[in-house]
């Protein structure tokens, strides 16, 4: 939890980020690491309003996933064309590869299908943990963190911005 709200405190101080849609971002975390398996606990013995929110939570996280993967792949499309590391059809290729490795690695596989979005969602706001976790807390793995921190940085600040953007406009 640390990861994230260092994250957001850095990103929502950004003059570009509309303080409210931080806000937005830091529920939709909260939802997806905390409240969304106890909301579903709690409404286990009432079946029609677990079913409501069961498909409801399947629609909405469609869309969340949606916006999160546009924005990962414009920032990851920048990073990897800003480092000139080929031509541009090479980078939007790579990108590509990325995010579906990123998609493939996330996505449950052996869930129910309505169960899914959220549980990828889960996963891709527990990976800095689950990435310490593998690496048994090594030296190394802070270094990667860093790295990652800086790419999901990145991300969430654009994705902010955009939404910013969306939303004034």
């Amino acid at each position: 939890m640390y990861f994230w709200g260092l994250l957001l405190n850095m990103v929502a101080t950004q003059p570009d980020v509309n303080s409210g849609v931080a806000i937005v971002a830091g529920v939709i975390i909260l939802f997806y690491l905390f409240f969304n398996d106890l909301i579903m606990f709690g409404l286990h013995s009432r079946k029609k309003a677990f079913t409501v929110f069961l498909v409801s939570e399947f629609f909405i996280t469609l869309f969340v996933i949606l916006i999160f993967f546009l924005g990962l792949s414009e920032v990851l499309l920048f990073f990897i064309t800003g480092l000139d590391i080929g031509p541009a059809h090479g980078a939007q290729a790579m990108v590509i590869f990325i995010l579906m490795w990123l998609f493939w690695y996330a996505w449950p596989k052996d869930k129910p299908s309505i169960r899914r979005p959220g549980i990828m969602m889960y996963r891709v706001f527990a990976s800095p943990w689950k990435f310490l976790e593998y690496f048994k807390f090594s030296w190394f793995s802070l270094v990667w963190l860093v790295i990652i921190y800086l790419i999901y940085y990145s991300a969430m600040h654009n994705l902010l911005k955009y939404c910013t953007e969306f939303l004034v406009n």
